[in-house]
């Protein structure tokens, strides 16, 4: 039965991927906006938002500490698998924006978590913390707004020889198949890891092992299968802006609503090397990119094995 659930779980990922970098694609061409602000707004924040319900949920429980290690294990998996895995698709055309903006916002709001974090021991975040991580959320959400300035609305105010009724049918159906897509994605992920975790047990897998692995890749697995379908289909914007929109989203938003509900104390005290990890990862990036903003095959190659590398640090680690 589990087989059958990973199988399933795995065909609802990439048809659900599929839709939805259709659809946001489809958005964009239909608003005049680049597929970058769909990748980094709709897309982004559509697969976070399990990361999201999980977190509000956990924090209500008391279980906050779940929300952090959450948020750091899925940005690692983001760039260390989701950038990697699609890069070696087809090289990723980074915008000079995403580059210039949006990643150091990446690396500026996780140093700042880092810092919330490190200043006492257990690590630990209070409710002045999510006020100011929200407030981040703030500035990051009226940044995007600035992105639509400016630009002309298809198919409003403009002649069409399309009539208003076939407009609308059309829009929606837009809406409809990115909205599908997306939950395609989130239902999908959900079955693949409890199957694959399932699957992992009955062969004597060991519950850090599955933890460190299948459950810290699984949060991620929404952004990972869709950056990866987007490149597939040579649809740059939404691959780059739906890892670095959901990155700096997990940050701001999910950890900012989390600990306004209640405070979070962590149960472990070591998580130096997560967040010196989680926080040169958007650097090793912009590196690798170099001047062509461009990352190549193999770059992507160099990230994946980074990410290798922190897992069996990780596992070694305990």
């Amino acid at each position: 039965m589990s087989w059958f659930l990973l199988i399933l779980g795995l065909a609802l990922l990439i048809k659900g991927a599929d839709w939805a970098v259709e659809g946001g694609s489809g958005l964009a061409r239909k608003f005049g906006v680049s597929e970058l602000f769909i990748g980094l707004s709709i897309v982004s924040i559509g697969t976070s938002l399990p990361e999201l319900a999980v977190s509000i949920g956990a924090s209500l429980k008391g279980n906050g500490a779940i929300s952090v290690s959450n948020v750091i294990g899925s940005n690692i998996a983001n760039i260390g698998l989701g950038i990697s895995i699609a890069a070696l698709v087809h090289p990723i055309l980074i915008e000079r924006s995403t580059l210039r903006k949006e990643l150091p916002f990446n690396l500026l709001v996780g140093v700042v978590l880092s810092a919330m974090l490190l200043r006492s021991v257990p690590p630990s975040l209070d409710r002045v913390d999510g006020l100011i991580l929200l407030s981040f959320a703030l500035i990051y959400f009226d940044y995007l707004t600035g992105m639509t300035k400016n630009k002309p609305l298809k198919g409003i105010g403009a002649a069409s020889t399309t009539s208003e009724k076939e407009e609308n049918e059309s829009l929606v159906k837009l809406i409809l198949i990115t909205s599908v897509g997306l939950l395609g994605v989130t239902f999908g992920g959900d079955l693949t890891v409890d199957a694959a975790v399932d699957i992992a047990k009955g062969f004597g897998v060991s519950e850090t092992l599955i933890g460190l692995t299948l459950v810290a890749v699984g949060t991620s697995i929404p952004e990972v299968v869709t950056t990866t379908v987007a490149m597939a289909k040579k649809k740059h914007g939404i691959a780059a802006g739906n890892i670095v929109g959901s990155n700096i989203f997990n940050i701001v938003m999910i950890l900012g609503v989390a600990s306004v509900i209640r405070d979070i104390k962590m149960d472990v005290t070591n998580i130096l090397p997560d967040l010196i990890y989680m926080n040169a990862l958007p650097v090793i990036l912009l590196f690798l990119t170099g001047k062509k903003s461009t990352l190549s095959r193999s770059s992507g190659a160099i990230l994946l094995v980074l990410y290798v590398l922190y897992i069996t640090f990780a596992v070694l680690r305990g």
